[in-house]
């Protein structure tokens, strides 16, 4: 049997090493084309890059030309601008300036300092009836008087706008501006012209550029003699030098981003192949450029498509040969997998056996010996989740104890009745809100309550406290709105107050401030309650959080309430501590948000 086993272990073995030098040498030709392919993808890289280099700088030289448009379109009053030009506010507000010359003349000499100084060739003033005038660099004239008709698109969208917003308008939404050499030939900005006196528009200022200069840029910076190129802002289309080549074309962008986003793609289009090369900016703008593939690459295309289909048959290979050794060693991998999911503690009872037939000699012992420590596993977590859940019952049956003590109550329901039959009505009354504050925690034994039960109860415990205190206890309760249908465990505030009392007054005139504060954090309600007592030294406070820690502690009332919080809601959820000398202590508590579902239902109906 063993001779046998043995055997198979070495027959095994020869067949991997025949494998694992079959792989290196096809590892060894598929690094030698890859280096060929690598190098003709890298000048094809490059000349991607010099493409892209060039799209860059004649976005940035148009994006600079649109902010020159939207700066001279403020020309000559804006909502943003502080002096405005009272000349031509007058002119407009109210009345038509056609014919009135003398603004022509004004106009144009304001107007020319904007064509001198930047990228702006064309600015146009109209009315709210669509009289303009207009100034262009090139033209001799010193202005043009223009009208727009009625059914101007462009005209109709300005008038939409109620304050000093600029409008983007694309080359061919451009007609009817008046200026027939204008029209379907400049990019322009229209911004409407506020009166600051009354927020009103009174007319309306646009500015534009030729395509030609555009053009002109371009044809210095483009890469090859059939090249074209489109710009876009978000997803509308300003310009291009062939529209036809971008009829079906998507700018690619990413939402959020804040950075510039380069893509590239190549597209047939009839017989000839297209490189698209997509650069987007983050404030809107893109250019794509379309360049014929042959003249992007030459004769590079021919070579990489004959490596790419001999790589591409290299890697279906490696693939085909990879995935059936893989998969055999996955197929053991995922019963050993599924079988370490049966290990939940829901799943205890379930048996959890890995039949080892048909895998190496090797995965066989893996199963064997995983079976074997299931079995042993599975017996040793039983043990330990019935000795947690008996101790966790027996401690908290045990901090029941330690508050809720039966016998009292009925004591003091004795006491009560002969303090009232002998007319000693205050003892009277202390008996009958101590019997209370016992009874809140005998007659429900579910764990958790409504915070406004809770509060209640503090109150009672308050009143108590005054038949020995008097005044001298001053409390404030400060919870959100919202919480008190929230479920908390009982007797969590009463233990620390009591605590502030005992160990904050040390005068028998000292009057004790103590504010109880409850507000939602995420998931989890947060209460501070706080007090203005003789608090503690560092040494003190961190004598009571070790005491706290510690089980066999006489600290009664912190303990019980810290251990509570953690056996109810595990350590998440704790509390915390902080006290300075002559200042005061504070106890903050983390409790998971729990609305009263039932309750909140009942009240809405």
């Amino acid at each position: 049997m063993n001779i046998t086993t043995n055997r198979n272990k070495k027959i095994s073995i020869k067949a991997e090493l025949r494998v694992i030098i079959l792989l290196q040498i096809l590892v060894s030709v598929f690094f030698l084309l890859y280096s060929v392919l690598m190098s003709a993808y890298q000048t094809y890289n490059n000349l991607s890059n010099r493409i892209f280099q060039s799209g860059e700088q004649l976005l940035t030289n148009l994006e600079d030309a649109l902010t020159d448009l939207s700066d001279a379109a403020l020309f000559p009053v804006s909502q943003e601008t502080v002096n405005n030009d009272q000349t031509i506010v007058k002119a407009l507000k109210g009345q038509c300036i056609s014919g009135n010359f003398r603004l022509y003349s004004y106009f144009s000499q304001q107007a020319r300092t904007y064509l001198v100084q930047n990228s702006v060739e064309m600015i146009a003033l109209y009315d709210q009836d669509g009289h303009g005038v207009s100034v262009q660099s090139g033209l001799l004239s010193e202005y043009r008087i223009c009208h727009v008709p009625e059914d101007a698109e462009w005209y109709q969208t300005a008038k939409t706008f109620y304050t000093g917003k600029p409008y983007l308008i694309p080359v061919s939404e451009v007609a009817g501006t008046g200026m027939p050499e204008v029209d379907r030939n400049y990019l322009c900005v229209c911004r409407g012209i506020m009166d600051i006196g009354t927020i009103q528009i009174v007319g309306f200022c646009m500015t534009g550029i030729s395509t030609n200069s555009i053009s002109r840029q371009f044809e210095a910076l483009r890469f090859s003699p059939h090249q074209v190129f489109a710009v876009y802002k978000d997803d509308l289309l300003l310009f291009s030098s062939d529209p036809e080549a971008f009829d079906d074309f998507t700018v690619e962008k990413k939402a959020g981003a804040e950075s510039e986003l380069q893509s590239k793609v190549v597209r047939k289009t009839g017989r000839t192949f297209y490189l698209y090369n997509n650069l987007h900016h983050a404030d809107g703008y893109s250019i794509v450029l379309r360049t014929p593939l042959s003249e992007a690459v030459g004769s590079i295309g021919g070579i990489q498509l004959t490596f790419s289909a001999i790589i591409a048959l290299i890697l279906i290979v490696l693939v085909s040969i990879i995935a059936s050794i893989i998969q055999h060693v996955l197929e053991a991998m995922n019963r050993l997998v599924d079988a370490c999911n049966h290990f939940g503690v829901e799943k205890l009872t379930e048996i959890s056996v890995i039949e080892d037939h048909g895998f190496p000699t090797e995965i066989n012992y893996l199963f064997h010996s995983f079976n074997h420590m299931s079995d042993r596993i599975r017996s040793l977590i039983g043990e330990v989740i019935a000795k947690q859940e008996k101790q966790q019952e027996t401690e908290l049956q045990l901090l029941r104890t330690q508050i809720n003590p039966h016998y009292l109550y009925n004591t003091l329901e004795m006491i009560h009745m002969r303090a009232y039959m002998g007319k000693n009505y205050d003892v009277a009354n202390m008996a009958e809100l101590l019997g209370q504050n016992l009874q809140y925690g005998l007659r429900n034994t579910t764990k958790e309550v409504l915070l406004s039960e809770e509060l209640e109860q503090v109150k009672i415990y308050l009143d108590i406290l005054s038949y020995q205190y008097g005044n001298r206890i001053r409390t404030n309760i400060a919870i959100e709105d919202g919480l008190a249908n929230c479920r908390i465990i009982k007797l969590i505030f009463q233990p620390i107050i009591e605590n502030s009392v005992i160990h904050g007054i040390s005068s028998a005139d000292q009057i004790l401030n103590i504010d109880i504060m409850g507000y939602r954090s995420g998931e989890r309600i947060v209460f501070k309650i706080s007090d203005d007592g003789a608090g503690m030294d560092e040494a003190q406070l961190s004598t009571l959080k070790e005491s706290i820690k510690d089980t066999n502690s006489v600290s009664v009332g912190l303990r019980n309430v810290c251990r509570r919080i953690l056996l109810n809601y595990g350590e998440e959820y704790t509390a915390e501590i902080d006290s300075k000398k002559n200042v005061g202590s504070i106890v903050t508590l983390y409790l998971p948000y729990r609305p009263d579902v039932e309750k909140n239902v009942s009240e809405t109906d």
